[in-house]
């Protein structure tokens, strides 16, 4: 009642000294201030819900994708908080429910343009609430399946005229397509009792994986499902090949991928541990400075096309008498590992026990007290300066003797005995600098080993100045 506003806003304002000049003026700020107050409280009434939403029963995956046989709903609400359509009409009841403000305009079926009721596989209805929540409630529904994939629905607000329209939301639909063959799959890792598996992730979404083992594993029986593309099998047996199938799966269907085999290696498989010690002693005391072990890789991960061989070592553990040192297979290079230590033994004896952890193979050397493998003895009276190696009765085989000695320039040279000896014998070797004769009142370091291109004999160092 903009009279009773009228008196209530201005005509008490007459009591502090506010006077217009006349009624034609009263009337024109009378119309004002009514009419800005209409505008007012009619915007603040027609505040709009618009919304366009979906539902879904099935599957459901979820990110805007359906499976083939869920059952999707939208649902486009237009109208205002206080129920007055956004399309005010003079009564300011609702404009109506308009028959396309659903539409489908892109992708399958073409021909569902603007409906009301079916349309090909999409129900669309309508219905007016002229309450408090909604003006317009319009309702589509269909059976997702591969052929709607893409479709793209639209939601207009349309007045009854027909004269004005705008957009509240829009769709695409999108199915699920069906999932890529797993590719790729190779062995990542292989424990003394494991083994992971990775592969290629191509898939599409909502895609898992099912993983059969033949014959069965303790953690994947009869078979698996997984939803990253990598499992880690628990509980494998050595001296067992294993047949791994791995397989994408979604709601639109199944993939065969690659299949893959594991050869779990017992002891028996790899053959003993080859352990070779060389130790190094002191030219002039005999004394044991310290000791090089070598040995092969019982755990090499061998990759082929459609198969893998693990051996299951764990980690290599090699006592020196009752220090213990754990070497890990991946410190190991080209299928040999090494441990060198620098302590100095003396002439203590040293016990050299390795094991392999996993497969349980073992292998042990003594170290003797004192030197009988090789002896080094110099002449260094005169140029031409020769080294006389004596091989002793600890020696098996034969071999050359080689010797590198360096000077205070930090070059090293290296010579190597004409001939072979064996146990009980000795070779010569001539020590030149390249050919020229050493130099008087110098000191050399060198350092005498054996020396056979097999690589499969005993080995010993003898240091010396």
């Amino acid at each position: 009642d903009c009279e009773k506003v009228w008196s209530v806003l201005v005509r008490p304002t007459r009591a502090s000294g506010f006077a217009l000049c006349s009624k034609g003026r009263r009337r024109i700020m009378k119309m004002l201030v009514c009419n800005f107050l209409f505008l007012l409280l009619t915007t603040i009434a027609i505040a709009e819900v618009k919304s366009l939403t979906s539902s879904c029963s099935g599957e459901c995956p979820g990110g805007g994708f359906f499976c083939p046989g869920d059952e999707v709903a939208y649902t486009c609400e237009v109208g205002t908080s206080l129920g007055v359509s956004v399309w005010i009409l003079p009564d300011g009841t609702c404009s109506g429910a308009p028959s396309d403000q659903i539409s489908i305009i892109q992708g399958p079926p073409a021909s569902c343009s603007g409906f009301s009721g079916d349309c090909g596989p999409f129900m669309g209805a309508n219905e007016v609430t002229n309450g408090t929540v909604a003006c317009v409630v319009s309702n589509l529904s269909f059976t997702a399946s591969p052929e709607l994939h893409n479709s793209f629905i639209v939601c207009n607000n349309i007045n009854t005229a027909g004269t004005e329209e705008e957009e509240v939301g829009n769709a695409t639909v999108l199915i699920t397509a069906p999932p890529s063959p797993p590719t790729g799959v190779r062995v990542a890792s292989c424990s003394v009792d494991s083994v992971t598996l990775v592969w290629e992730d191509t898939s599409s979404v909502s895609t898992r994986y099912v993983l059969s083992a033949t014959p069965t594993v303790e953690n994947c029986e009869p078979n698996c499902t997984v939803s990253s593309p990598t499992i880690t099998f628990t509980g494998l047996e050595g001296g067992v090949i294993y047949s791994v199938a791995v397989q994408a799966d979604n709601c639109n269907g199944m993939q065969q991928g690659e299949e893959v085999t594991v050869d779990m290696l017992s002891v028996s498989d790899v053959g003993s541990l080859s352990l070779n010690v060389c130790p190094t002693y002191d030219g002039s005391t005999n004394s044991l400075e310290s000791v090089e072990a070598t040995w092969n890789d019982l755990n090499p991960v061998m990759a082929m096309p459609d198969s893998v061989v693990c051996a299951s070592v764990m980690q290599y553990e090699l006592m020196l008498n009752d220090v213990k040192a754990t070497i890990l297979p991946s410190e190991c290079m080209s299928g040999r590992c090494t441990y060198n230590t620098n302590e100095t033994f003396g002439m203590t004896p040293v016990n050299v026990t390795l094991m392999a952890v996993g497969l349980n193979a073992e292998e042990s050397q003594l170290i003797p007290t004192t030197n009988n493998l090789m002896t080094v003895n110099i002449s260094s009276t005169s140029p031409p300066v020769m080294a006389t190696c004596s091989f002793l009765s600890g020696f098996t085989g034969d071999a050359l003797c080689r010797v590198d000695f360096t000077g205070p320039d930090g070059v090293t040279y290296t010579s190597v005995s004409t001939g072979r000896g064996s146990a009980g014998e000795s070779v010569t070797v001539e020590l030149t600098l390249n050919g020229a004769a050493l130099l008087p009142s110098t000191t050399y370091s060198y350092q005498a080993t054996l020396e056979d291109p097999s690589d499969e004999l005993q080995c010993v160092e003898i240091i010396g100045q």
